[in-house]
Formats: structure tokens, C-alpha cells, sequence
């Protein structure tokens, strides 16, 4: 059932392709995108501002994330749509989306470091999601599945590190 409902998605997609807005879905579904916006950016700002602990967290829970989604793609082995090769040339499993697991769980825990900015760190999570779909890199149940494990994986890095921040 579900990959019906992803493969209509993916063919919606298709249908809607807008060629103005190309350039952007496939600027924000890029690795540079969320490294600068969701990653970069933030940590120098905490830098600056002497929080060292959660550029700790952001840093173990992005390592971390990464890890456990290479992990599951190599159990899981589902195909990319159109067996899509990716940038290094070869083809490899798109279930969960590192992407998305990254972009989401960063943009929770910096909605708990920089809560005035939560609403922007939802919008640059939800275009690495949308992005990803939008080039046909993943389908929208890869894309689900990464924001699941990214939120599970933020909160538990919140829990081990700094229970107080979470549980209070």
C-alpha cells in the first residue's frame, strides 16, 4: 500500500515540476544546504556565545545520525526511484532519508538552544525534506521515515546529554 502512495506521489511531483524553481529543490536538497543553514551557521553562533554543550550535541547527534542511517539503508536496501545513481556514481538504498533524519533532528534541538528561530528551523527541515522528493532522490515515505529517526535520535542525545533541557 504504501509504495502505491509513493509512486503517486513521485508521478504528482512529476506532473508539478515547476522549471522556474528548479534550481532551488535542488539547491535545498543538497548536503551543502543543510550544512551550512542547520549546521554551520548555528554552531558559530553558539560558538560565540559560549554554548559549548550544545555544539556537543549537534555534533554527536549529526555523526551519530548519519552512522545509524547508512546502517539501516544497507539492512533495508530499498532502490531510489528510477534506481536513481547518486552523485558518487553508483546507486544505493534510499530508505530512511539521512537527509531529512539530519535536517529534522537538528532543527529540534535548535529549537530548544534558539527557541525565537524554531519556526525557521522548521522551514529549511521541511525544504531538505521536500527537495529530496522534489529531485526524485527519495520518496515521501524515505522522507517520513527520516524525520522519525532524526526526532528520536535528537531527543535521545538531548536525554543523555542534558536530561535537564528535555525532561523539566
Amino acid at each position: 500500500m504504501s509504495w502505491k502512495l509513493d509512486e503517486l506521489m513521485l508521478k504528482h511531483f512529476n506532473k508539478k515540476s515547476l522549471p522556474k524553481w528548479q534550481w532551488f529543490f535542488v539547491m535545498t536538497a543538497h548536503v551543502f544546504f543543510l550544512a551550512i543553514t542547520l549546521y554551520a551557521l548555528p554552531i558559530m553562533y553558539l560558538y560565540l556565545n559560549n554554548s559549548i554543550l550544545a555544539i556537543i550535541q549537534i555534533t554527536f547527534f549529526a555523526i551519530s545520525t548519519i552512522c545509524i542511517g547508512y546502517f539501516l539503508k544497507a539492512v533495508i536496501l530499498r532502490p531510489r526511484p528510477h534506481n536513481h545513481v547518486t552523485y558518487l556514481g553508483k546507486t544505493d538504498s534510499s530508505f530512511p532519508s539521512s537527509h531529512a533524519s539530519v535536517a529534522f533532528g537538528l532543527a529540534y534541538i535548535l529549537s530548544i538552544y534558539l527557541p525565537t528561530l524554531t519556526i525557521v528551523w522548521i522551514i529549511l527541515a521541511m525544504l531538505v525534506g521536500l527537495g529530496r522528493i522534489y529531485i526524485q532522490m527519495h520518496y515521501l515515505s524515505d522522507v517520513i521515515g527520516g524525520i522519525f529517526i532524526g526526532l528520536i535520535l535528537a531527543f535521545i542525545t538531548l536525554i543523555f546529554i542534558s536530561p535537564s533541557l528535555v525532561l523539566t
